[in-house]
């Protein structure tokens, strides 16, 4: 809260930036997941737009650019969707391993 943040010292607040940057960085791997399945279990017409990236570009408001970004992303660091088996694991598996943990962030994975 606004008053906490007011009261903490300079190593309390350094802690928690810490611990909100390794949130921020482990975020994306669990959007990862959720849009894998999203796109495994329905299709851009069923909500209303012509392919994924209107989808994400419309719902949250980002760029076309993004959407893609966030699509590609998605498409290699989330577990994939099998025709007859278990899931599979994601094209880049130690790299999904690195963002689940909070090890690396966006940048990291673009560089990567």
């Amino acid at each position: 809260t606004p008053g906490e943040i007011d009261l903490a010292t300079s190593a309390e607040l350094v802690e928690v930036l810490d611990e909100l940057e390794t949130l921020g960085c482990r975020l994306p791997a669990v959007r990862h997941r959720l849009l894998a399945r999203l796109q495994a279990e329905t299709t851009p017409a069923q909500l209303g737009a012509k392919n994924w990236k209107d989808v994400l570009a419309t719902r949250w408001r980002i760029s076309h650019s993004e959407a893609h970004r966030r699509l590609t992303d998605a498409a290699v660091l989330a577990p994939r969707q099998s025709v007859t088996g278990p899931a599979l694991p994601p094209v880049l598996p130690a790299v999904a391993v690195a963002q689940d943990k909070g090890l690396i962030n966006p940048e990291h994975v673009t560089v990567i």
